[in-house]
């Protein structure tokens, strides 16, 4: 008989224990293979959120970078268009007594209207642009201003006739600089206009300057008549040494010394962009050409607010040096460019504090304001390092003994007021990528506008 059952072969448990782990192995290497496919999977899928969103980052800041590029483009047309609003509908008369202000205080002032008592005029600071009102000048500025609109009006008045004036001791408060720039506006008016000037002054000495300046000018003698003479009475002077004035002092010619051999020479001062670009020394701009520098500090233009106060009112000397050098033509663009790197390097750093800002706060006491102002001063409008001063007590002798109470309260103020940014500072290459969007950078170079900011920024490096 035949056996239909099927036939079963049992393993040994020795054999049974080695199937199973040869077939655990096999599984395993199956599972590793799948969850290396998965991670895979969900990698990629990472990086295409990662791109995805990158993409749309890029997007964003591209909209933002245009409108930044218009923000900037449409200052600058409203700045050119309120610039040409002014010129174009400035009186005649404001005209000539603003350029005539400006030339007497060699560009240290510009004047405009008051912008509420419309009768009156507002003086300038064109390094700081701060706005004075006449009892915030000092006597003599205060003069020149007088004189310069009185000028203005005697012009205006006259239409059309040259008529001669008489200034009685107009000039008996000027130090030698201002006498010796209105002088020269007065020989000026002689010269090109054929007018006649009578000045009145007991001082023989004025005698002597005013000859200088016309000389100078080319215009020619001065004629003295001494009254106490013609009347038959001695005269005061009775020698010439009496009259001898030591000649203006000249500004140092380069000749062959580097630019930061001169600028050693000349005593600059540091170049600290919490100043702003028009409180800063023309050296810093054009010490790639030292000649263009040396013939502005001849003028005496010292800073940077001086000259564009020069050039908004097309003295011949700005447009003579435009023509005659390549960094004067620059010059104004040159001055755009650092008014926005002082901008974008106060980006982390805060507002520069001065003592309005100091009593507005209502943190100090009376006995503090007489001497944190000060301190503040000394440290160039430093918020950081006047609360780290302050805090310490030093080292500035003002600040010993500060309570540290008013010292906590003024720094809160500080904080909240922008004089103390919270904002980490520009990185070097993060600062040139802002300023390089201004229109001003398509009128120089890309080497020069790149070694400017180089050179301002390393010049920078050691302020905090």
């Amino acid at each position: 008989m035949t056996d239909t059952h099927a036939h079963l072969d049992f393993l040994e448990p020795e054999e049974l224990a080695e199937a199973a782990a040869d077939s655990l192995k096999s599984l395993s290497e199956q599972k590793a293979e799948i969850e290396g496919d998965i991670k895979r999977a969900r990698q990629g899928h990472t990086i295409e959120i990662g791109l995805s969103a990158k993409a749309k980052i890029l997007e964003k800041l591209e909209v933002l970078r245009g409108e930044a590029l218009f923000a900037s483009a449409g200052n600058f047309l409203l700045e050119t268009v309120t610039r040409e609003h002014e010129t174009d509908s400035m009186p005649t008369v404001l005209e000539d007594a603003r350029k005539r202000f400006s030339e007497f205080t060699q560009n240290k002032y510009d004047l405009r209207v008051h912008p509420e008592r419309k009768q009156s005029f507002v003086a300038i600071e064109t390094r700081t642009h701060k706005q004075r009102n006449l009892d915030e000048l000092s006597d003599g500025t205060r003069i020149q201003l007088a004189l310069a609109a009185r000028l203005a009006f005697v012009k205006q008045a006259e239409q059309g006739n040259t008529l001669p004036l008489f200034l009685d001791e107009a000039l008996d408060h000027s130090d030698e600089e201002r006498f010796h720039a209105i002088a020269s506006s007065l020989a000026k008016m002689v010269r090109d206009e054929g007018r006649q000037i009578f000045y009145l002054s007991s001082d023989a000495s004025d005698v002597v300057r005013l000859q200088r300046a016309f000389t100078e000018c080319g215009a020619g003698q001065v004629q003295v008549v001494d009254l106490a003479a013609a009347r038959g009475r001695k005269s005061a002077i009775r020698t010439p040494e009496q009259l001898t004035i030591a000649p203006r002092g000249q500004v140092l010619e380069p000749g062959s010394l580097t630019s930061e051999q001169y600028g050693a020479k000349l005593k600059i001062p540091v170049l600290n962009p919490r100043k702003g670009a028009a409180n800063t020394h023309l050296f810093y701009l054009l010490g790639d050409d030292l000649g263009a520098l040396h013939s502005l500090l001849s003028l005496p233009i010292e800073f940077a607010g001086q000259w564009s106060n020069l050039r908004a009112g097309a003295a011949p000397a700005a447009l003579a040096l435009e023509t005659q050098s390549t960094a004067g033509a620059e010059l104004t663009s040159r001055i755009a460019l650092l008014d926005a790197f002082c901008g974008h390097w106060l980006i982390g750093r805060g507002k520069p504090v001065d003592t309005a800002a100091l009593e507005t706060s209502g943190t100090l006491t009376n006995t503090s304001l007489k001497k944190v102002p000060q301190i503040a001063k000394d440290l160039d409008g430093d918020a950081g390092a006047l609360v780290q001063v302050l805090r310490n007590r030093g080292p500035h002798a003002l600040a010993k003994g500060f309570p540290t109470k008013q010292a906590d309260a003024l720094e809160t103020y500080l904080v909240d007021e922008g004089y103390l940014a919270e904002l980490s500072p520009l990185t070097e290459a993060g600062l040139t990528a802002k300023v390089l969007t201004i229109p001003a950078t398509a009128k120089l170079s890309p080497k020069t506008t790149r070694d400017l900011l180089h050179r301002w920024w390393t010049l920078t490096a050691a302020l905090s």
